[in-house]
């Protein structure tokens, strides 16, 4: 079964590159994705938890907050415990492939995209 998801949208942090024991790279980030609803057209922002690893995450560390990116990989839904001490659900991509371009495109050289790992991740 194969569960995909491309999402485009904004990086929301600066990035944090980490290495597991094993010294693979390991990246985390957030994705402001905007979207439209309703008859008075209201803007609302979804945020998306990213995690790249390999040289995915070495190239997501690598692109600054604010970027205009999109991202494909694959959807989880993490249960975490929320600050009133009751558990809240989390969507994050775990990345498999980030393409993304300059905010001034005109002056800026084409973006750039990461291809699959191949499988190069811890689990």
């Amino acid at each position: 079964m194969l569960n995909l998801i491309v999402v485009e949208g904004h990086l929301g942090h600066t990035p944090e590159l980490r290495y597991t024991a094993e010294k693979l790279a390991m990246c985390s980030n957030t994705l402001a994705v905007n979207h439209w609803r309703g008859r008075d057209k209201e803007r609302e922002t979804t945020w998306w938890d990213l995690l790249a690893f390999g040289k995915t995450a070495e190239r997501l560390a690598e692109i600054p907050k604010g970027t205009h990116v999109v991202v494909e990989g694959n959807p989880e839904v993490v249960q975490k415990e929320g600050r009133d001490g009751k558990p809240k659900k989390y969507a994050k991509i775990i990345v498999r492939m980030i393409h993304s371009q300059p905010r001034d495109a005109q002056d800026a050289p084409q973006g750039t995209e990461t291809p699959d790992d191949g499988g190069n991740i811890p689990f």
